[in-house]
C-alpha cells in the first residue's frame, strides 16, 4: 500500500482527519523520519486521545520525532490526563519538550516539582516547558527553586524570570540583577518587565553594566525612560545607537524629537539612514516662519524632516506656510464649514483635497499654524464656528467661593469673526497660562488642558466631579494671590 492509500484509508476516522487538516505533516512523519508509516499507524490508533486534549499534527510530529517514539507516545498516553493536564499543562507545553532526546527525564521531573517548587512562585506551564527545552535545564531549574524568592519579591514574575534563563549568561544576568536592581535600576523607574527584556537579549549583561553606569548622567538628563532604554537597546548596535544619543540627540531634542520617538526610529534595522536622512536636512530645522504664525507650524515641519519625508517636499510646503495662506486656508474651511456633519476627520481632508487641492500634510501644517487639531478641525467643519472666538476663561470666581456658569469675559455675547494672528495670540496666552497650572498644580493640568480644548472654557459641559475638581484648582489660586493675579492677568482682555 502506498502512502497515499494509506493516508486515505486512515483518514476514515474523524479523529484522524481532525489531527491533520491537511496532509503538510503527513509527508513529514512519513518521509522525514524513520519508521514513518509505522508512525502515522501509531498516531491513528491514539488519534481519539489526541484530538480530545487538543494535540494538533505539528504536535504529532513532536511526539514521533527521534527515538523511542513509541515509548513517549506510550508514556503521554498513560500521563497525560492524570498527571500533566491537571497541573495546567497544555498540549503544546509537552510537545515542545516531548521532541528533545532526555524527555522521559525532563517530564518525570516536571511531574514531581512543578507544584510544589514552581507554580506556588509563579511559574506557568509554558515558562517551566520553555526552559527544560533547552540545554542545562536541570541546573536552571535548581537555582529558580533555591533563589525565585529573592527575585519574586523584587516584582519578577515566573515567565520574566523564565525569559532570562533561556539564554546564555543566564546566571550571571540573574545575579547582577540581584545585585543591583533594588539600589541602581528601580529608583530609576527600570520596572521587572523592562529588566527582564534588556537582560534577555544578546549582550544582556553588559547592556545592564552599560545602564547601571551610564544611565543616571548621560540617559536620564536626556529624558530617556526605562520603556525608551528597553527599545534601544532590544536589538543589535545598541553600543553605536546610545553612542549616537549621547552625541546627537541634544540637538534633535531642542528641535522637538521626543525620546519614544526616538527609541521607535532607532529599534528599526534601517536606523543609521533615518538619522544621516536628519543630518543632511539639519538646516530645515531653522526654518522661518512669520511671527503671526504659531511656532508649532515650524515644529510640525521639523517632525516631518524626522518622518523621512524628502527635502523637496519640506521646502515646498515651508513656501506655502505664510500669514496670506493661512488666512485663505481659514476662509476655505469656512466656505464648506457648517453645512453638513461628518463623523471622521479623514472625510474633512478628504473634501479639503477635492475642492482646494490641499494635501494631508499642508492641512496639518495649517492647523498648526493656528494652534488646532484634527480634532478641532471637525467640530470646525461640523459646526462653521472654527473661526469664531471661543469662551475665555477668565477667574471672576477667584473673588467668589464657588464656579457658576461660563467662565468669561464681561462681554460674553461679543461674537467676531478672528484672524489667524488673533487665534494664536489668544492662544499663546491660553498656553501660559496652562504653563502656570502645569507647573504648581501637576495633578489638576490635564483638566484645564481637556477644559479648553474640548469644552471651550464652558463650566457648564464639565460633569460634577470635573466640576468639582476644577472649584479646588481655583480654591488652590485664591489661597496664593500673587498666583492668582498672574494668572488673571494672562486671561484678562
Amino acid at each position: 500500500m502506498d502512502l497515499g492509500e494509506l493516508v486515505r484509508s486512515l483518514r476514515t476516522d474523524e479523529s484522524f482527519s481532525a489531527l491533520f487538516k491537511d496532509d503538510k505533516y503527513i509527508h513529514e512523519i512519513a518521509e522525514s523520519n524513520k519508521d514513518g508509516v509505522k508512525k502515522l499507524k501509531a498516531i491513528a490508533k491514539s488519534a481519539s486521545f489526541l484530538v480530545r486534549n487538543n494535540f494538533n499534527d505539528f504536535h504529532c510530529y513532536n511526539l514521533t520525532f527521534g527515538n523511542n517514539w513509541e515509548d513517549k507516545l506510550e508514556y503521554i498516553r498513560g500521563n497525560y490526563e492524570k498527571a500533566f493536564k491537571p497541573m495546567g499543562f497544555e498540549a503544546p507545553d509537552i510537545a515542545i519538550i516531548a521532541k528533545t532526546s532526555d524527555w522521559k527525564e525532563k517530564l518525570e521531573f516536571v511531574r514531581e516539582n512543578y507544584e510544589s517548587s514552581f507554580k506556588a512562585a509563579g511559574f506557568g506551564p509554558s515558562d517551566i516547558s520553555k526552559i527544560v527545552y533547552g540545554k542545562g535545564w536541570k541546573e536552571k531549574l535548581e537555582y529558580i527553586k533555591e533563589n525565585h524568592g529573592d527575585f519574586i519579591a523584587m516584582g519578577f514574575s515566573g515567565s520574566r524570570i523564565a525569559r532570562i534563563v533561556k539564554g546564555k549568561e543566564w546566571k550571571e544576568k540573574l545575579e547582577f540583577i540581584r545585585e543591583n536592581y533594588e539600589a541602581v535600576f528601580k529608583p530609576f523607574g527600570f520596572e521587572a518587565q523592562h529588566m527582564a527584556s534588556i537582560a534577555s537579549g544578546k549582550d544582556g549583561r553588559e547592556k545592564l553594566a552599560y545602564l547601571a553606569e551610564h544611565y543616571e548622567s548621560i540617559l536620564k538628563p536626556l529624558g530617556f525612560e526605562a520603556p525608551d532604554i528597553d527599545r534601544i537597546t532590544k536589538n543589535s548596535q545598541w553600543e553605536k545607537k546610545l553612542e549616537w544619543i549621547n552625541e546627537n540627540y541634544p540637538f534633535y531634542r531642542a528641535q522637538g524629537l521626543r525620546t519614544s520617538e526616538l527609541a521607535v526610529v532607532l529599534e528599526t534595522s534601517n536606523w543609521k539612514k533615518r538619522v544621516n536622512h536628519w543630518e543632511a536636512n539639519k538646516d530645515l530645522f531653522g526654518i522661518n516662519i512669520d511671527c503671526r504664525i504659531s511656532r508649532r507650524a515650524g515644529r510640525y515641519l521639523a517632525k516631518l524632516v524626522f518622518r523621512g519625508y524628502e527635502r523637496d517636499e519640506i521646502l515646498k510646503l515651508a513656501n506655502k506656510c505664510t500669514y496670506e495662506s493661512l488666512s485663505d486656508f481659514a476662509l476655505n474651511v469656512n466656505s464648506i464649514a457648517g453645512i453638513k456633519k461628518e463623523i471622521k476627520a479623514s472625510s474633512v481632508y478628504t473634501e479639503l483635497k477635492e475642492r482646494f487641492g490641499y494635501s494631508h500634510e499642508e492641512v496639518q501644517m495649517y492647523l498648526n499654524g493656528i494652534n488646532k487639531n484634527h480634532i478641532a478641525l471637525l467640530a470646525w467643519y461640523n459646526t462653521g464656528n472654527g473661526s469664531e472666538k471661543r469662551s475665555w476663561v477668565y477667574l471672576n470666581s477667584l473673588e467668589e467661593g464657588k464656579v457658576k456658569g461660563k467662565i468669561l469675559n464681561s462681554n460674553d455675547g461679543d461674537i467676531y469673526r478672528e484672524t489667524p494672528y488673533r487665534i494664536a495670540e489668544r492662544d499663546s496666552t491660553i498656553n501660559a497660562m496652562l504653563a502656570i497650572i502645569r507647573e504648581t498644580q501637576p495633578n489638576h493640568f490635564k483638566l484645564w488642558q481637556n477644559f479648553g480644548k474640548y469644552h471651550g472654557f464652558n463650566v457648564d459641559e464639565l460633569n460634577p466631579i470635573e466640576q468639582l475638581e476644577l472649584d479646588t484648582s481655583l480654591s488652590i489660586l485664591r489661597r496664593n494671590k500673587g498666583l492668582a493675579s498672574e494668572v488673571y492677568q494672562i486671561l484678562a482682555p
